[in-house]
């Protein structure tokens, strides 16, 4: 039996920052209100920018024999119909079958990063001290990620 394969992508939570961290990013954040320590993920298109050129490019040519065929009456260009049809198969397959499901992985990554990191951003600007946005985060990861009291481990 054939396989599918595709990349699966999951957002890995960080360990929570420190103390000293904490204090640094705070300060910043009171001194300029648009600043932003935390990593940015690749735009979806600059991600997948390869994957669609060569897919644009496959399905185009793809077409293109198939037109070739169509308006020639050439006995040869049968050869380039079945070509046509076959590499037509191929890319929309592919899409179907692997870029479709590797696509919806990354937009829900990339949704979950962002989502962790505008919330921890959001909750150094709300806490009073280190402990406060400590407590404030243990709510939140066991709201978001239903983790129990037992299971959450906030390191630092």
């Amino acid at each position: 039996m054939a396989r599918i394969q595709y990349t699966r992508y999951q957002f890995q939570r960080p360990n929570l920052i420190t103390k000293q961290d904490y204090d640094d990013i705070k300060k910043s954040i009171q001194t300029d209100p648009n600043y932003n320590p935390f990593p940015k993920t690749p735009g979806f298109f600059n991600k997948f920018k390869l994957e669609l050129k060569i897919g644009s490019i496959g399905i185009g040519i793809s077409v293109l024999m198939i037109w070739l065929r169509s308006v020639t009456t050439w006995a040869g260009f049968e050869i380039i119909e079945i070509i046509g049809v076959f590499g037509l198969f191929i890319c929309i397959s592919s899409a179907i079958f692997s870029g479709i499901p590797t696509s919806l992985s990354y937009l829900r990554y990339m949704e979950d990063h962002s989502d962790y990191y505008s919330t921890l951003k959001n909750i150094i600007k709300k806490s009073n001290d280190y402990n406060d946005f400590k407590q404030k985060m243990e709510k939140y990861l066991i709201g978001r990620y239903g983790l129990s009291k037992d299971t959450l481990i906030l390191r630092n």
